[in-house]
């Protein structure tokens, strides 16, 4: 596995095909940071023609108000058309339902262009991986 960001206890890794994003505690800036990693890695996965699937572990949003849900959606929507060629599908690991609550309104906002899904635990997002691929 590949570590392509780490900040305090927060991360995106990446292992074959599979991008993993764990979110734990991060401040403003890291927050922003993460996201433009994330950014840069999509503009990177495009060039290079690769494909992956997302999964997103939120154990704890802690800065997250309407001004970073905004600027999520505004980088969810630059990367759309990447999004529909290299993404096979996201998984959303929330084990909270006060995190559910924080991040129902982006998920009310933004038009999913690939598979989705809101998960419970690594081992229903591997069942959802392997029925939600791109040729």
């Amino acid at each position: 596995m590949i570590t392509l960001f780490y900040s305090n206890k927060s991360f995106i890794k990446l292992e074959k095909d599979i991008l993993y994003i764990n979110i734990e505690f991060l401040n403003n800036i890291e927050l922003i940071t993460l996201l433009e990693y994330l950014k840069n890695i999509f503009l990177l996965t495009k060039e290079n023609h690769n494909k992956y699937f997302l999964q997103i572990n939120l154990i704890n949003i802690n800065v997250l108000n309407k001004k970073y849900i905004n600027i999520i959606l505004s980088i969810l929507n630059e990367l759309k058309d990447i999004l529909i060629s290299h993404l096979h599908s996201t998984c959303l690991i929330i084990k909270s339902d006060y995190l559910l609550t924080i991040i129902k309104p982006i998920l009310n906002k933004y038009d999913n262009c690939r598979p989705f899904k809101i998960c419970e635990n690594e081992q229903e997002t591997k069942q959802f991986f392997k029925l939600n691929k791109l040729n």
